[in-house]
């Protein structure tokens, strides 16, 4: 019910930027599959698991703000920016794009991590919870050692070693 307070007030203004960006998230039919597996998992373990940019008062409040607030010249997370100002350095507040280090990712996959990361692929936790085919990653992996691929699947070892290291 949350969810779905926050989209519609959103979706009226889905022509906007911001909330184009922000629209799009609420319609991203994983949100709902994934936040309640997780929370399930979490629970589980006998946790709680709050990310505290899934809060539906976080969605509301920047479903409510005018576009002008949320993105101006092109930038975006422009409120972010603001709360973070007072202590983080200007370079980091005002910095542009997220630059990804393809390079040195690749590297690390394929040179200097395999030993770290083929135990993330036996026995996945992601794989108990229903999110991934645990056998289809570890080919997907094979073929990228073998230079056939992309690192596609980084994020799930990523949540792998998360789920790990948390549960």
């Amino acid at each position: 019910a949350q969810w779905q307070r926050a989209r519609a007030q959103v979706l009226p203004a889905r022509g906007l930027p911001a909330a184009r960006d922000l629209a799009a998230a609420l319609d991203d039919p994983l949100l709902r599959v994934i936040t309640p597996a997780l929370d399930a998992l979490a629970e589980h373990h006998g946790a709680a698991l709050r990310h505290p940019l899934l809060d539906h008062r976080l969605f509301e409040l920047a479903a409510s703000l005018p576009a002008e607030q949320t993105a101006r010249e092109g930038r975006r997370k422009r409120v972010l920016r603001e709360a973070v100002r007072p202590w983080l350095p200007a370079a980091v507040v005002d910095q542009g794009e997220k630059i990804v280090p393809v390079e040195v990712l690749d590297r690390g996959l394929r040179e200097r991590e395999p030993a770290r990361v083929w135990p993330l692929l036996t026995g996945m936790r992601a794989a108990e919870a229903g999110f991934v085919d645990e056998e289809r990653l570890r080919r997907a992996y094979r073929r990228y050692l073998a230079g056939d691929g992309g690192y596609r699947f980084w994020n799930t070892v990523t949540l792998e070693d998360w789920l790990r290291h948390h549960f």
